[in-house]
C-alpha cells in the first residue's frame, strides 16, 4: 500500500487573549464519497482540535545605577539608570516606564538605551500623565513597533532589555532622602495588559537621595499592618505606629503617606496618642496616588510608640488590581541649605524614617470575549437581542445582577444604553447572555456605525463595579439590511431561493452567490433591493450534486456582509437528504428533494428514547438540539409508505 504524508502549517491570528480552539477536518480522495455522505462515519475522515492559547509575556524591573552616596550637594546634576526585561515567550508590547519624581526634583534629561549595554542611547520626550513622566521604549529607533521580543525570538539578553537613565537636579524644595520611583506597564501582543503577578504595574524604588547637610539626629522606626491582609471591593484597616530613636518627636515633625492608584483613603482615622490628620488632607498626587499627611504630636520620646489607623477601600479605577505598595516616611525641618552657594528662603526638610508596604487588591478580572447579533432589528430605531459573552479570569465570585454593560455607538463616549448582566460570571470561566438593546436613531447611531459594548469600573451614571479595568469589545455594525429568512428548495432540476428583508435602511442590492465546495464562490446574480419588508426569489439550475448559496448584501456606501450559508443535494433522478452541520451545535439542518409528499423526522438518543418529532418537506428544515445532551443520535427519515433511512448524528456542546 502506498503512503503518502503531507505537511499542512496552520497560521491564526487572534484578538483575544483568552484561551480558544480551532477545529481541523481532513481527508483524502474527497470526490469519491458518496453525495450526502455522512464524513464523520468514515475511517479516512478525520476531526482535530488545536490549542490555541497566546503565548505569555513578561517584564522585569531593575535599578542599574542608584543616586550618588552617601549625600550628594543641593542643585547639583547626578544620574539614575534603570532596566525594563523581557522575560518570558511572547513580545511585551508597547513597555513603559513610569516615572514619579518627588516635589524639588527635576528631569533635566531622559534617555532610553536599545540594544543593552549597547551604548545606543537616545534622548526620549515622555508623555505627562496625571503628574507621572511615562516614557515608552518603543520611541527608541531600534525597538520595533511589537516591543521587546521573548525568549521565543531568541535575539539574546542584551536585545530582550532596554535601560532608562534620568539626569536629575534637585532644588531647595526637595525632601532629603526621598526617593524616585518607577513603575513597569506592558501588554501581551494580543491586546491584554501583562498580568499584574508577570509584571504589569511593578515598581522598583531607587535608593535614597540625601542631601549634604540635611539630617539631624535621631531615626523613626515604622510598624505598618493591613486588617485584612488584602483588599477587594470592601473597606480595610491599616493600622501604624512610630518609635522614635535618639531624639523625641519636634512640633514640626510631619507623616506623609502616599497611598497609589487603586488605594484611597476612607477615613475613620483614629490615634490615641495624639496624632491628626492634617487639615485639607488627602489631596490628590501625581498619577491617580493621594497624599495624606499626619501631624505628628510633639514630645514622644525616645523608645515610646505613637499609634494610628484609618480605613482605605480599593478605588473604581483602570489596573487597579495586584500588589500595589503603599509608602509613608515621616518628615522633620531643619535650617535652610545653600544651592550653589545661594541661601534657600525656606528650611529644609530630612526623612527621619520611611516605610513601604505591598497590599494585594484583588477583584474579578473581567473579560468580553464575544459579541454577536442574534436577531431583531440592528438599526436605527431597532430593536434587537444580541449575544455578550464575559470571562473571569480569576478565582474571585462575579455575582448575578451585579455588572453593567454599556453600549456605545460609533465614537461616541456616552452610551446610548445600559443592561444589567442577569448571571453569575463563573471563576476561571466564562458565560453568554443574550440582551436586548433598543437602538437609537440618528444622530445618536447611524446606520454603518459599529457598535461597542463596554464593562467599566465607573459608568456613566457613576453606578461603581467590582472589576479590575475596563474590558470592551466591538464587533457589531448597525447595518443597512436585516435578514430574517432565507431558504431554498428544489423544484424539478434547479434550485429555488427565498429571503424576507425586515428592514432596508440606505441598501442598494444583493449579489447571489453559488458554490460546488463551500468555499469558493461566484455571483450568478444581482437583484437590487425594494426596500424594507420585502420578499425576493430567484431560481438557479446547476449540475446536480452538492451545491451551496450564500447572500452578499451590499449598502449604499458600499459596505457589505453575507448571510448563512445553504447547502443542498440536487438530484433530478429521485429523492435526496442532505444533513449538516454535523457534528451540530445547536441547530441541525435537514434537506429534503425529490419527495412526493412530506416525511417525518425522528431523533432518537444512544438507548432508543425518542427526543424529537418533525414534518420535514422538501427544502430545508430545521430542528433545535441545542437542549439534547452531547452524544450520538439517529435520525429516522420516515416517508407515508414506511419507507426510512437512518443517519447519524452528532451532538456536541
Amino acid at each position: 500500500m502506498l503512503e503518502r504524508t503531507t505537511t499542512v502549517t496552520v497560521f491564526a491570528n487572534t484578538n483575544s487573549c483568552a484561551l480558544d480552539s480551532i477545529q481541523i477536518e481532513s481527508g483524502w480522495d474527497c470526490a469519491a464519497y458518496p453525495t450526502g455522505a455522512d464524513l464523520a462515519a468514515y475511517g479516512c475522515w478525520k476531526n482535530l482540535w488545536l490549542k490555541a492559547d497566546p503565548l505569555p509575556s513578561q517584564i522585569q524591573l531593575s535599578v542599574d545605577r542608584q543616586p550618588l552616596a552617601p549625600t550628594i550637594d543641593l542643585c547639583i546634576s547626578d544620574t539614575m539608570i534603570f532596566k525594563m526585561n523581557s522575560a518570558l515567550a511572547n513580545y511585551s508590547d508597547n513597555p513603559q516606564f513610569r516615572v514619579t519624581a518627588p516635589d524639588g526634583l527635576t528631569i533635566t534629561v531622559a534617555e532610553i538605551e536599545y540594544p543593552e549595554s549597547s551604548g545606543n542611547w537616545e534622548t526620549i520626550t515622555p508623555v505627562i500623565d496625571n503628574g507621572i513622566f511615562v516614557y515608552n521604549i518603543e520611541d527608541h529607533s531600534a525597538v520595533g513597533d511589537a516591543g521587546l521580543p521573548g525568549t521565543v525570538s531568541n535575539p539574546g539578553t542584551a536585545n530582550r532589555a532596554a535601560r532608562l537613565r534620568l539626569t536629575y537636579t534637585t532644588s531647595c524644595d526637595f525632601v532629603s532622602g526621598s526617593k524616585v520611583s518607577v513603575q513597569q506597564r506592558g501588554d501581551r501582543p494580543c491586546g491584554s495588559p501583562i498580568s499584574t503577578d508577570l509584571g504589569f504595574n511593578g515598581i522598583v524604588r531607587a535608593n535614597p537621595i540625601n542631601i549634604t547637610g540635611a539630617a539631624g539626629p535621631g531615626v523613626v522606626g515604622f510598624n505598618i499592618n493591613l486588617a485584612p491582609g488584602g483588599i477587594n471591593c470592601g473597606n480595610s484597616t491599616l493600622s501604624g505606629s512610630i518609635t522614635p530613636s535618639g531624639e523625641s518627636t519636634s512640633s514640626g515633625d510631619t507623616i506623609v503617606v502616599t497611598l497609589p492608584a487603586g488605594i484611597v483613603y476612607a477615613g475613620n482615622f483614629v490615634s490615641g496618642d495624639g496624632m491628626t490628620v492634617v487639615a485639607g488632607y488627602p489631596v490628590a498626587g501625581p498619577g491617580g496616588t493621594q497624599i495624606l499627611n499626619l501631624k505628628v504630636p510633639e514630645g514622644v520620646t525616645s523608645g515610646n510608640t505613637a499609634n494610628y489607623s484609618f480605613d482605605i477601600a480599593a478605588a473604581y479605577v483602570d489596573f487597579g488590581c495586584g500588589k500595589l505598595n503603599i509608602s509613608s516616611q515621616m518628615e522633620r525641618s531643619i535650617a535652610p541649605l545653600m544651592c550653589n552657594s545661594v541661601a534657600c528662603p525656606n528650611s529644609a526638610k530630612f526623612v527621619v524614617g520611611s516605610a513601604e508596604n505591598e497590599i494585594a487588591v484583588s477583584k474579578p478580572d473581567l473579560v468580553l470575549t464575544g459579541f454577536e447579533y442574534v436577531s431583531g432589528s440592528f438599526a436605527e430605531g431597532g430593536t434587537a437581542v444580541v449575544a455578550v459573552t464575559v470571562a473571569n479570569n480569576t478565582l474571585i465570585q462575579a455575582p448575578a445582577n451585579t455588572y453593567y454593560v454599556e453600549f456605545f455607538c460609533g465614537s461616541n463616549t456616552t452610551p446610548f444604553t445600559s443592561v444589567l448582566f442577569p448571571s453569575e460570571i463563573p471563576m476561571s470561566g466564562s458565560i453568554t447572555e443574550n440582551l436586548t438593546i433598543n437602538i437609537p436613531v440618528a444622530p445618536d447611531c447611524l446606520n454603518g456605525e459599529s457598535v461597542t459594548v463596554k464593562i467599566r469600573p465607573v459608568t456613566a451614571a457613576s453606578q461603581q463595579q467590582c472589576l479590575c479595568s475596563e474590558t470592551s469589545r466591538g464587533i457589531l455594525a448597525v447595518l443597512p439590511v436585516i435578514l430574517d429568512k432565507f431558504t431554498a428548495r428544489q423544484n424539478a432540476c434547479s434550485i429555488n431561493l427565498q429571503w424576507h428583508s425586515e428592514s432596508e435602511l440606505n441598501f442598494k442590492k444583493y449579489e447571489v452567490e453559488f458554490s460546488v465546495d463551500g468555499r469558493r464562490f461566484t455571483s450568478v446574480a444581482t437583484i437590487e433591493g425594494r426596500g424594507s419588508n420585502n420578499y425576493y426569489t430567484f431560481n438557479h439550475k446547476p449540475a446536480q450534486g452538492r451545491v451551496y448559496y450564500r447572500l452578499r448584501l451590499v449598502d449604499a456606501n458600499g459596505a457589505s456582509r453575507y448571510s448563512n450559508i445553504i447547502a443542498m443535494n440536487l438530484s433530478c433522478n429521485g429523492r435526496n437528504v442532505l444533513i449538516y452541520p454535523n457534528p451540530v451545535n445547536s441547530v441541525l439542518n435537514v434537506n429534503l428533494s425529490g419527495f412526493a409528499a412530506a416525511a417525518t423526522g425522528k431523533l432518537y438518543n444512544g438507548v432508543g428514547q425518542l427526543m424529537l418529532t418533525q414534518q420535514l418537506v422538501n427544502g430545508t428544515n430545521s430542528l433545535s438540539v441545542d437542549k439534547l445532551a452531547t452524544g450520538t443520535y439517529a435520525l429516522i427519515v420516515a416517508e407515508a409508505d414506511g419507507t426510512q433511512q437512518v443517519y447519524k448524528v452528532q451532538v456536541a456542546h
